[in-house]
């Protein structure tokens, strides 16, 4: 199920004629629903992230000096657009 169609089925009103009582169970099982979806979605995004930290220190244990350089050179650039930004006020 996408997130799209997710979301479709939460915000789709209850059918004409439905009781108070039923509504609100049926709108508290979609709160539920969603709720678990949240807490999937956010736990993959979790994984991928970790997953990409795990590349990203293995990739600096493998190069230090050319990630300090970069790292460096990155700073020194936003530094110079900065400085250049603040000194036309």
């Amino acid at each position: 199920m996408t997130t799209t169609s997710a979301t479709e089925k939460i915000l789709t009103p209850a059918r004409p004629g439905m009781e108070g009582d039923s509504f609100a169970t049926t709108l508290g099982q979609r709160v539920e629903h969603a709720r678990e979806r949240v807490g999937e979605v956010a736990h993959r995004v979790k994984e991928r992230a970790l997953e990409k930290e795990q590349v990203f220190e293995g990739y600096v244990r493998l190069h230090p000096v050319k990630s300090v350089l970069v790292a460096a050179g990155i700073g020194a650039g936003l530094g110079l657009v900065i400085g250049t930004l603040l000194a036309r006020r």
